[in-house]
């Protein structure tokens, strides 16, 4: 992450569609047929956000793992109806993920 710009964390990354850094959410991990094939998914799904990348994932059958900040605000971050958000981070792994890694259930 770098310096807080305007009061929110900022990544390193640039969203091209915006051409602004891309605020700080969590991480992402993909597991593919080469690290070079892994990295750019990663780093795609990340600019994405947490839900776009979430249902890209699930319809093109990615094996990715996503922890999300609680202050990044993803639909899955509070129960329906809550007034706080948990303090912890939140972990979601696709189906291509948990077949692939079947003990991170």
């Amino acid at each position: 992450a770098v310096p807080e710009a305007r009061g929110a964390r900022r990544s390193h990354l640039v969203d091209p569609r915006t051409c602004s850094s891309v605020p700080v959410h969590g991480a992402v991990q993909v597991h593919a047929t080469s690290a070079v094939e892994a990295d750019a998914l990663s780093t795609a799904l990340y600019v994405l956000g947490p839900d776009a990348a979430w249902d890209l994932c699930l319809e093109q059958g990615i094996a990715a793992r996503f922890e999300t900040e609680p202050e990044a605000g993803h639909q899955g971050d509070a129960a329906p109806g809550a007034t706080h958000r948990p303090l912890t981070p939140t972990e979601r792994c696709t189906p291509a993920w948990t077949r692939r890694f079947p003990s991170e259930r």
